[in-house]
């Protein structure tokens, strides 16, 4: 996996359950990506690590990723990547 050289352990771990998250959902970049107000290739970019993610943004990812921000935040935060991302927000 080819990550950017310059992010920070938050951001790579950030980018792996961002992947994680929307393959446990089974959709699809372009549909991340609408959710988000980006290009597919902006979400296959920070998914590789290629392009950095603010922390800000951790709500409005977790909405389209279906999971409690502060769930989010905190495995972010934590820089440890899970094999899953657990409770799904409920609604």
């Amino acid at each position: 996996m080819n990550q950017n050289p310059t992010a920070t352990p938050t951001e790579v771990s950030l980018h792996i359950l961002l992947r994680r998250r929307r393959q446990e959902l089974s959709f699809f970049q372009a549909q991340i990506a609408e959710a988000l107000h980006v290009t597919p290739e902006c979400i296959g970019q920070r998914e590789c690590g290629r392009r950095r993610m603010k922390l800000s943004k951790i709500p409005r990812i977790a909405a389209a990723l279906q999971i409690d921000a502060k769930e989010l935040r905190a495995k972010a935060a934590g820089g440890v990547p899970p094999a899953g991302l657990g409770h799904p927000v409920r609604q």
